[in-house]
């Protein structure tokens, strides 16, 4: 057996742990304990993800709360998983695992589907769009939360397609937000890595029954745009999609750099020499959804236009 297989055997393992534990769930517990089975998989994610995250860091459930200057509470909507640096910051309020916690001390928010639907996926994307009031707080400008969606499955929504579609539609009929002060705001804070402009949009969608959808700015002649970039599993019988989220979770908190991005990881060469291994792949055609879109006159040279998916 090669190097390479042993690797791609290794990190098949932690999905099809998972796979394999949800299924069975499924299959005593059935659809009528729905409710049961996916604060299961909520708890199953917490405990895989606390195999991997440095001790410094704490997982688990709640709000992220501040105020303004004006004395008025703010918050987040619920968060399934919440990894903050509990080493640096204290809560302001803990049970067990749930938390109160200040933005700044939150790096990564993750809403936890058991099955991921359009309706599912519009209401994840406007919970994380509350995040956005606390961009406007003169004391809280500086900090960077990445933001997440892990499912077990998809219903009604095609991979990608369906996925490109919803959150194309969620922003630019948000009721917090209107997609013209949503670009503009990317505008006003891009590149600087140190502001809130991360907060603008989602992450990445990862879906271990199909692939996975991350997110990037670029700026183009028209502007400032996202960049919603599609992968598929690379077998069916051999699922990665959980061992990359992890990798991102990882890169987000600074252990190493992005899994796509080929640079040099801080400190950890070995983690991330093995990690980079991973195989996936874009899908083709509609492997890219560039947000809002951009003449194709304007693309760089590097964007094949083939694999564009046309939103509008």
């Amino acid at each position: 057996m090669s190097d390479s297989s042993e690797l791609n055997q290794f990190f098949t393992a932690s999905n099809q742990e998972l796979i394999a534990t949800v299924n069975r769930l499924d299959k005593l517990i059935g659809c009528n304990h729905w409710l049961t089975v996916g604060t299961y998989k909520e708890t199953l994610l917490k405990k895989t993800l606390r195999r991997a995250v440095p001790q410094r860091y704490s997982i688990d459930s709640g709000f992220v709360v501040a105020a303004d200057q004006n004395g008025k509470v703010i918050r987040s909507t619920q968060t399934d998983i919440l990894i903050w640096d509990s080493t640096n910051y204290s809560p302001l309020y803990r049970d067990e695992d749930f938390v109160l916690i200040p933005p700044e001390a939150c790096r990564i928010m993750i809403e936890v589907k058991g099955i991921l639907t359009r309706s599912e996926l519009k209401n994840a994307l406007n919970n994380f769009d509350s995040m956005l009031d606390f961009c406007f707080i003169p004391s809280l400008r500086e900090f960077d939360i990445k933001k997440y969606i892990f499912a077990f499955n998809i219903k009604k929504m095609k991979f990608p397609e369906g996925l490109f579609k919803t959150i194309a539609s969620s922003y630019s009929k948000s009721e917090k937000i209107t997609l013209e002060e949503r670009i503009d705001c990317l505008k006003e804070w891009w590149p600087q890595e140190i502001m809130p402009w991360p907060l603008l949009a989602i992450d990445g969608v990862f879906i271990l029954s199909s692939g996975f959808i991350t997110q990037k700015v670029r700026g183009f002649k028209e502007g400032v745009r996202f960049l919603f970039y599609s992968f598929s599993e690379t077998s069916k019988n051999e699922s990665q999609v959980y061992s990359i989220f992890e990798s991102n979770v990882l890169s987000s908190l600074g252990q190493f750099s992005d899994i796509k991005s080929r640079n040099t990881p801080f400190g950890q060469s070995g983690l991330y020499s093995l990690h980079r291994q991973i195989p996936v792949k874009p899908l083709a055609p509609s492997s890219l959804m560039i947000f809002p879109k951009v003449m194709r006159e304007n693309l760089h040279k590097d964007i094949d236009e083939t694999l564009l998916f046309e939103t509008f």
